[in-house]
Order: structure tokens, then C-alpha cells, then sequence
């Protein structure tokens, strides 16, 4: 066992119990798997032959924390300090989107999980609104063709206050649960929902774009998330892309399965 080469650098994050009810060896791996220690940062470890996430430091001293993080830490008034941190919200979605190897590589991964989260709420919810919008105007969404409001106001506020940090929790979790069932975990759960954080809602943009903005949404997360994965938990690149892979497979197939079901179930209603 030896320490990490960066264990001096500040690592803060919050703990979250796990969600799901699974087996007590599995639940004590998972709550288990987190790195450093939230009493005490200087008591992390590894195995040896385990590469450890580096953690660099920028001009202003910050372990590469994103523009917007930066902003919303800084010295000042609640208000204040959102405001400033939505005007750098942009410059943060384009470095991730445009730039993620050398983004995730001074990513500080471990830290607090409340600034991904706002940030995927302030960056992702317009998207979410924008599109659902979009897709009622073009008559794809389940109530294009009512008039009057595109989307009810109740769908309008989830979308853009709830449905955001939701799936970026329930999608850290799924991602952090598959790397502790593959041994590939190096890192805590808050690191895990960092990244899956900041890539997921820098790429939300790309939900605006007619008819293919879904899929190339979740083409792109995956790609950006698998480059996150590969610098914070320090995994090589075909570790990271399996592990991104195995979520997304079991969902395939269980949406395969509930289409299949749902298409006997008409096919026995008709006869």
C-alpha cells in the first residue's frame, strides 16, 4: 500500500447511501470503495499496481477545478456568487465538450458534489425544457398536436429544477455500482458523480438538435464520460470504455425486454 502522490491536494465530498437494496458484501464494497478518508485527506491509499489520479494545481492555486466550480466558491453574497457562476457556465460546458482529455486530466475528482449538480441543473434544464418544447412543435412528443402550451407548466418546472440532478444521480450511481461489481473503482462515489456531472451536462446542447438529439446526446455523454473515468479513477482506456459499456448494455436490454412484453401484450389484446 502506498499513498497517493497527490494526497496534499484538498479533497472534500459529501456521503450518500446507496439507493438500492442489494447484498451486504456488495452494499459494504460500494460504501467502502471511496477515496480519501472525509475525516482525514492525507490517509489515502492504493494498491501498488494500480496507477493513482493525479491532481494538478492551476494559476489560481485551485486543484483544477472547473470555471464554474471556481466561481461559485469564491468569496461573496449566495446570489452574487451564482451569477458569476452561470456567466462561466458556458466557457466550462465547451471545455469539457470540445477539450475533455485535458479537462479530466486537472480535474480535481474528489470534492463536493453540489457543484455538478447546480451546474447540471442551471446547463442541462433549459436544454431538457428547450427540447421538450422542440419536440412538440414538430409533433413528436406524446401531446404535440394539442394547442395552447407546448408543455404544462408542472413538466416544465421538473424539467428544469428535478429531472436534471436526478439523472445525473441515478446515472453516477449505475456507472460507480458497475466499477465496484468489476474491481475497477479507484476513486469515492463523490468523484464518480463529479464526472459524470460535468460531461454529461456540458454535452446537454446537443438535445436541441432536431430529431437526432437524443441519440447523439447520449452518444457523446458516453464518450466523454469514458475519457472522465479513464483520469479520475485511473484506468486504461479499454477498462474505462467496458465500464461504460456494461450500464448502458443492461439498459438496452431491459428496454428491449419491456418493448418485447409490451408487444406481445398488444399482439394477445387484439386476438
Amino acid at each position: 500500500m502506498r499513498a497517493f502522490p497527490n494526497s496534499t491536494c484538498e479533497r472534500r465530498h459529501l456521503e450518500f447511501p446507496f439507493f438500492l437494496v442489494i447484498g451486504k458484501k456488495t452494499r459494504s464494497l460500494y460504501t467502502q470503495a471511496r477515496f480519501p478518508d472525509p475525516w482525514n485527506a492525507d490517509t489515502v491509499s492504493t494498491p501498488s499496481e494500480v496507477p493513482a489520479p493525479t491532481c494538478s494545481r492551476d494559476s489560481s492555486g485551485q486543484a483544477g477545478e472547473p470555471r464554474f466550480e471556481l466561481a461559485w466558491g469564491a468569496a461573496g453574497a449566495p446570489w452574487t456568487r451564482l451569477l458569476r457562476a452561470t456567466s462561466l457556465a458556458g466557457e466550462t460546458a465547451a471545455a469539457f465538450a470540445l477539450r475533455p482529455a485535458s479537462s479530466f486530466r486537472s480535474f480535481r475528482a474528489e470534492g463536493s458534489i453540489a457543484p455538478p449538480l447546480l451546474y447540471g441543473t442551471l446547463v442541462g434544464g433549459p436544454c431538457l425544457l428547450l427540447s421538450a418544447v422542440e419536440k412538440s412543435l414538430l409533433g413528436t412528443f406524446p401531446d404535440g398536436s394539442r394547442p395552447g402550451l407546448p408543455v404544462s407548466v408542472p413538466l416544465a418546472l421538473a424539467l428544469l429544477f428535478v429531472v436534471p440532478a436526478a439523472y445525473l444521480f441515478v446515472r453516477a450511481h449505475a456507472l460507480h455500482l458497475t466499477l465496484v461489481l468489476t474491481g475497477r473503482v479507484r476513486g469515492s462515489f463523490a468523484a464518480t458523480l463529479r464526472l459524470v456531472g460535468y460531461a454529461n451536462a456540458s454535452l446537454a446542447p446537443l438535445l436541441l438538435i432536431p430529431f437526432a438529439g437524443d441519440f447523439l446526446f447520449l452518444a457523446a455523454g458516453a464518450v466523454v464520460e469514458a475519457i472522465g473515468i479513464r483520469f479520475v479513477h485511473g484506468l486504461s482506456p479499454f477498462d474505462a470504455a467496458l465500464a461504460e459499456l456494461i450500464p448502458a448494455s443492461i439498459l438496452a436490454l431491459g428496454l428491449l425486454a419491456v418493448l418485447l412484453v409490451a408487444v406481445i401484450w398488444w399482439s394477445q389484446a387484439r386476438g
